[in-house]
């Protein structure tokens, strides 16, 4: 994942194809004031993988911004709100998410909690200011233009088993192999333990932050590539995982770990999992990922992915 300054596009825009009449006067405006906007009519080309290159938009920008109306949340919203997931991400610090708001629709429940910046036609040429604030790399956004919180962006206020052969030869080949540990030596960030808002932690549990050396643990960002790289999300839904296959999931794992302690969509309980797990654990769910998921079984599990998460595995081992 790029660091903040190094996104290729500033900002993408997402929004439902019968709003793109709409939307093209703004995109052409934010690149004119000097973003790099992924606006899916410059981008995709005849005979590109819609899909692919949707998702190769997304992880190249740093700001999304979801364009909110009657067509948004009608027949388009599961694919739209899909691409929210990882702006929306509380470990993902490095991205925003802002919420565009084009007609009087009432907004969607899951986006209640959000500020938006309104493109009314009322409100719109004024708005406008606020939303160039916001999607502008922070090193380049003039710091007396920024507005306070209140002013910048309007309340919504309308709701509310063991690896497979071929990983383990893998994982035996990096663990004789001097400069796996150099190559992740760098990954200074550590995902920090947590324990949900009236959750015991377990004694008996192997989800127990204190186990192992903290500092070999998966960072945020290795988090997010295993989910949103690797594995893929749909909907919210983390790969082929129902809730039931994801709590067998950590059964075939031999792993006392309960996912249904915690709430969220499948993909929110894996991140938050692993993120409380200890090096040891982290290790075993991923080598139980890349089991599940092996590389080539979609476009996203390349064999490089596959073997970058396989370093982590001894990293996390070691």
């Amino acid at each position: 994942m790029p660091e903040s300054c190094d996104f290729p596009d500033d900002v993408f825009l997402s929004q439902s194809a019968k709003d793109k009449q709409a939307v093209r006067p703004l995109a052409e405006r934010l690149r004119k004031d000097g973003l790099k906007v992924w606006f899916d009519e410059w981008e995709i080309k005849p005979g590109d993988s819609i899909p692919a290159k949707i998702e190769e938009g997304l992880e190249h920008s740093r700001v999304l911004v979801l364009c909110m109306s009657a067509n948004a949340f009608g027949s388009d919203w599961a694919q739209l709100e899909a691409g929210t997931f990882r702006f929306r991400d509380p470990l993902n610090k490095e991205r925003r998410f802002i919420p565009l708001r084009l007609d009087d629709t009432p907004i969607k429940g899951s986006l209640a909690q959000f500020l938006y910046i309104d493109c009314r036609p009322a409100d719109r040429e004024h708005e406008y200011s606020k939303l160039l604030v916001v999607c502008r790399p922070p090193a380049t956004a003039p710091p007396t233009a920024l507005p306070s919180a209140e002013n910048a962006l309007r309340h919504t206020g309308d709701a509310t088993s063991s690896p497979s052969s071929g990983t383990r030869d893998y994982l035996q080949r990096g663990r004789d192999t001097e400069g796996v540990l150099a190559r992740t030596s760098d990954a200074s960030e550590v995902a920090s333990p947590s324990t949900r808002p009236g959750q015991k932690s377990d004694p008996g549990s192997n989800v127990t932050a204190s186990q192992g050396n903290p500092n070999r643990r998966l960072t945020r960002l290795e988090i997010n590539k295993v989910v949103n790289r690797y594995i893929g999300v749909d909907g919210g839904y983390l790969g082929d995982f129902s809730y039931q296959k994801h709590h067998d999931f950590y059964l075939d794992l031999d792993l006392d770990i309960d996912p249904y302690k915690y709430e969220g969509t499948t993909r929110e309980r894996f991140i938050k999992i692993i993120s409380e797990s200890p090096p040891n654990v982290q290790a075993k769910i991923l080598e139980g990922i890349l089991d599940r998921f092996p590389a080539g079984s979609s476009e996203l599990r390349t064999e490089e992915r596959r073997d970058e998460i396989a370093d982590w595995i001894v990293r996390l081992r070691a």
